[in-house]
């Protein structure tokens, strides 16, 4: 499992690592090859990813050791198991992979924070790839559950909104509970609709799947969150954290779209993540937000994957032979202090060269044009996926 993680991370040692610590520092006089995993796997319980990272500088041993148990601790399967069997867990990746469904919320949250506690899964896709992904969930035991004013039929509800999307002007709501009730509810401007899956386990516990239709991008309707603290997604075969420091290090959360001041809805939400543990703030430091050292700075655009974010890569258990590329690197956006509130800045690149919709940030949208021109010219050549291509302009530009 290879883990990247933001080099202008500063570990902030809690006390329960210290404590960690001191019991590692003496377990290394007896040597690590010799202590029972069990043993380790109580301590690395103790210590946050942070922590975690700080211990793989002591040695290679040590390293070793911790890089193995994140692999077990940050997998498909502790997210996927819960609502699939085995075997549809590696089906469900090929489905992410074939359509760029992706997974947010707090699936994602509680993986990355090894924290435990029931939740929904809430997955992302874009409109055009729904009816793929509703049906694929129907097939593996789901119910569709309408909610008000929807269809008793997923597939109507599909047929409906497709015709109605271009149509749509209000914002959709969607709750993060997934029961329609409460106040922890937030509204997403490119959510075209929102459809529950249902299925009863062997002890009558329900478990629901949220389909969550993005009108364009799915990384836009993530980057419309409340918060930084869920700006992390899962896709086939990773784990991107897009606010690592904020999120994993220091336990912040920055508000992003809210209102000034934020409304009671606004409020209840972030509260929610305080009771967890994450401090919210609504702007950075004058410094913080000129440096372009941390990820909150408006100087330079920022990508998906870049050393300001968390990328645990993660195995697929699908038909290796379709593991696709991460075309989600491809997004890139800038954040934007000018108006009342913080907000992400990008535009929407939607060319018919390629499968997927990205956003990209204004300094870099003419730069990925020009060079998209430039691919079209190539179009009969089988050798250049363009979604490929996407990303590596972003890479080297």
């Amino acid at each position: 499992m290879d883990v990247s993680h933001p080099t202008s991370m500063h570990v902030r040692l809690r006390p329960a690592f210290v404590r960690c610590a001191i019991t590692l520092a003496r377990l290394q006089t007896i040597g690590f090859g010799k202590i029972p995993i069990e043993l380790l796997d109580i301590i690395f319980k103790q210590c946050s990813i942070p922590d975690l990272n700080h211990c793989t500088e002591s040695c290679k041993s040590l390293y070793i050791l911790v890089h193995h148990y994140l692999e077990d601790r940050i997998n498909a399967h502790r997210v996927l198991d819960r609502f699939f069997d085995h075997q549809q867990s590696a089906k469900f990746q090929e489905l992410q992979a074939r359509t760029g469904l992706a997974i947010s919320g707090l699936a994602v949250f509680k993986l990355i924070t090894f924290l435990d506690y029931k939740s929904d899964l809430d997955t992302y896709c874009a409109l055009a790839n729904c009816l793929e992904v509703g049906s694929w969930y129907l097939d593996s035991g789901y119910s569709f559950r309408p909610r008000a004013n929807q269809l008793a039929s997923f597939h109507d509800n599909f047929k409906r909104a497709s015709n109605m999307d271009s149509c749509r002007s209000s914002p959709h709501v969607v709750n993060e509970n997934g029961d329609g009730t409460g106040l922890d509810v937030y509204q997403l401007k490119n959510i075209v609709e929102v459809w529950d899956f249902v299925r009863l386990d062997a002890y009558g516990e329900e478990w629901i799947v949220q389909l969550i239709s993005a009108r364009k991008s799915v990384l836009e309707a993530i980057l419309l969150f409340h918060s930084t603290c869920v700006m992390n997604i899962m896709t086939h075969n990773a784990v991107y954290v897009l606010f690592a420091d904020l999120m994993l290090n220091k336990q912040k959360t920055m508000v992003f779209n809210g209102s000034s001041p934020l409304s009671e809805r606004d409020a209840n939400v972030i509260r929610k993540y305080e009771r967890l543990g994450w401090d919210s703030f609504r702007f950075p430091t004058i410094k913080q937000s000129l440096s372009d050292r941390t990820a909150v700075s408006f100087t330079k655009w920022r990508s998906v994957g870049d050393h300001h974010m968390a990328v645990f890569n993660i195995a697929f258990n699908g038909d290796k032979e379709k593991n696709t590329a991460p075309v989600i690197e491809s997004n890139s956006f800038s954040i934007d202090y000018t108006g009342p509130r913080t907000t992400l800045s990008y535009s929407c690149l939607v060319d018919d060269l390629t499968k997927h919709e990205y956003i990209i940030a204004p300094a870099q949208l003419a730069f990925v044009k020009k060079r998209l021109a430039n691919i079209r010219r190539l179009r009969g050549s089988r050798f250049i996926d363009p979604d490929v291509a996407i990303l590596a302009i972003q890479e080297f530009d």
